[in-house]
């Protein structure tokens, strides 16, 4: 488990480096293209989206927060459990978030 506390947690800090490297990784990832900016449900025809995926998290919205230092006062909510893929969904995006 790592833990990151505020006063480590700084643009050239171990902290911020880890984090920056898993951005990276994202933004390098096959299947994030759909996930760099926030997902349009509207111009993607998948209107159900906002009810499958209740808490939307995009790339750029991950290195805005990365850089505004949001992570070193809110700890990130865990996965459970329930988040899995809802049944029936075939979307494209949909089978690249859960797939």
């Amino acid at each position: 488990e790592y833990k990151i506390n505020m006063h480590e947690y700084y643009p050239g800090s171990e902290a911020y480096s880890v984090c920056e490297s898993v951005v990276t990784y994202l933004q390098n990832h096959a299947k994030s293209g759909p996930f760099m900016e926030p997902v349009d449900p509207i111009a993607l025809g998948i209107f159900d989206y906002p009810n499958v995926v209740k808490n939307p998290m995009d790339v750029s919205t991950l290195l805005k927060n990365l850089q505004e230092g949001t992570y070193s006062r809110i700890p990130p909510k865990p996965l459970h459990a329930n988040d899995d893929e809802e049944e029936g969904t075939d979307h494209p995006v949909y089978r690249m978030a859960y797939g």
